[in-house]
């Protein structure tokens, strides 16, 4: 009897792990719904358009021109079609992918998003990425918690200008005027890139 559950508990714990799951954004005028995902290695996301012209973009950050660094870089043609899939995307790889929409000032205007791939059998990923960059919007400071070790955040405006750049948890962005602003932090050699809206 012992024999048997233990082998039942062995399939079972293989099911969860090879499981896999798959993910919706929306996208709409000027934003991915939701705008941060948490995902597994092996698991899909798909992006339906709720209106407009839209696609998604994990190469260059459409506001910096710089690369984003993913793990595996992505791209997809634009479509205006309502209800259509923009894109569908299999994540093999464990990051932190940052993508946008780069047509016209989609992007400047807030239409960018994240997506954390772990691997549950290395837990890769999933210490280094238990932050929280709170509250968004803001009225003036923005906090980060849950980083390990040294860290630095740069806080760029939405021309790509740097405005600051700090190894604080505190951001000040009490003197500059409402709008969207990208905090990029550094942190044990990894990159994460988050839009904040001050207003």
């Amino acid at each position: 009897m012992k024999k048997i559950v233990y082998l039942l508990s062995i399939a079972l714990c293989f099911f969860n792990y090879s499981a896999q799951t798959t993910h919706t954004v929306n996208a709409g005028s000027y934003y991915y719904n939701p705008t941060n995902l948490t995902v597994q290695v092996g698991d899909s996301v798909i992006w339906i358009n709720d209106g407009g012209l839209h696609d998604v973009n994990g190469n260059t950050n459409s506001i910096t021109n710089q690369s984003f660094n993913n793990p595996v870089t992505f791209d997809s043609p634009s479509t205006n079609t309502v209800g259509a899939v923009i894109y569908a995307y299999k994540f093999t790889v464990p990051g932190t992918y940052n993508y946008d929409c780069s047509v016209g000032s989609h992007a400047a205007n807030g239409m960018v998003g994240s997506i954390i791939v772990s691997d549950p059998s290395t837990n890769i990923n999933i210490a280094d990425n238990n932050y929280l960059i709170y509250p968004n919007p803001t009225s003036d400071y923005v906090y980060l918690s849950g980083i390990n070790g040294d860290s630095k955040a740069t806080v760029y405006d939405i021309t790509g200008k740097l405005l600051l750049s700090t190894s604080e948890k505190k951001i000040d962005l009490s003197s500059y005027p409402n709008g969207l602003y990208i905090v990029n932090m550094r942190s044990n050699n990894k990159s994460i890139t988050h839009s904040i809206i001050k207003e």
